[in-house]
């Protein structure tokens, strides 16, 4: 298309997305404008998931959610 694409040294890529997507060898990531060491773009992601699996557990959605879709009734008309 006319472009050129940088195969070799992938780190020195600079990200072109806005909201924590990036290249895998991207040496930090966009938030919002700003940008976040991919380190602890990483770190604040892990903890964020594990919070959220800690809430699903503790709070039992997953038995709820389970339950509320075996009390659907799917009647024929």
């Amino acid at each position: 298309k006319g472009n050129l694409v940088q195969k070799t040294d992938p780190i020195f890529i600079q990200p072109t997305s806005k909201c924590l997507r990036a290249h895998f060898y991207a040496p930090m990531k966009p938030f919002f404008g700003n940008y976040v060491s991919t380190y602890w773009a990483n770190a604040i992601i892990i903890w964020i998931m594990s919070i959220l699996c800690y809430l699903v557990l503790y709070f039992r959605l997953l038995r709820k959610g389970i339950e509320y879709l075996g009390n659907i009734n799917f009647s024929k008309k």
